[in-house]
């Protein structure tokens, strides 16, 4: 039988050594952001916090479930170049700062999709994929919502908005995964 190569640890490699060189070019950032406005401060920070709680859902599961196929490395790449926008536009332009954070929302559910079709998962974790592929796509609609507002509200509203609907949806995510752990679990 032919053995199927796993592209995910030279993927993991390359995204670990990618990540932390967006998120210390964006703390490179600091000072210069530091003096511009106040809202463009808090959406750079916000955007680093962001990164982060991405980083910790992705990192574990694309070690426990390594890319088999060449071609979703891609997924990998469009989500290194949605972060990097992601903290350069938190700087300077709410309105792309929110299109960076709709286009990190699709590609993570994209991704999410990504294991459940090169791998045959059950219980808790097929549970979760699925929750994660289906909470991306559905965040992306108060997104979008607040996207077309966007134009016609003050920034510092816009971005308060921003954090609340990701806050709602981070509540949200506690209760739903210790739900699936407990429901796999009995």
């Amino acid at each position: 039988m032919r053995k199927i190569k796993h592209y995910g640890h030279i993927s993991i490699k390359f995204l670990d050594v990618m990540f932390g060189a967006i998120i210390a070019i964006g703390f490179g950032q600091w000072f210069a952001v530091s003096d511009r406005a106040t809202v463009f401060f808090a959406a750079f920070l916000f955007a680093h916090i962001m990164l982060i709680e991405i980083w910790i859902n992705y990192d574990p599961t694309v070690r426990k479930f390594p890319t088999k196929n060449p071609y979703f490395l891609i997924l990998d790449l469009a989500l290194i170049f949605n972060m990097s926008f992601l903290i350069y536009y938190s700087m300077f332009d709410l309105q792309k700062f929110l299109m960076s954070i709709i286009a990190l929302k699709v590609v993570g559910g994209l991704w999410a999709e990504r294991p459940l079709k090169e791998y045959k998962i059950r219980g808790s974790n097929l549970s979760y994929l699925k929750y994660i592929r289906k909470r991306n796509l559905l965040e992306t609609v108060p997104f979008l919502f607040l996207y077309h507002l966007a134009g016609r509200l003050d920034p510092s509203v816009l971005l308060t908005m921003i954090v609340f609907v990701w806050l709602a949806f981070r509540v949200y995510d506690a209760a739903r995964v210790e739900n699936i752990i407990k429901s796999d679990a009995a």
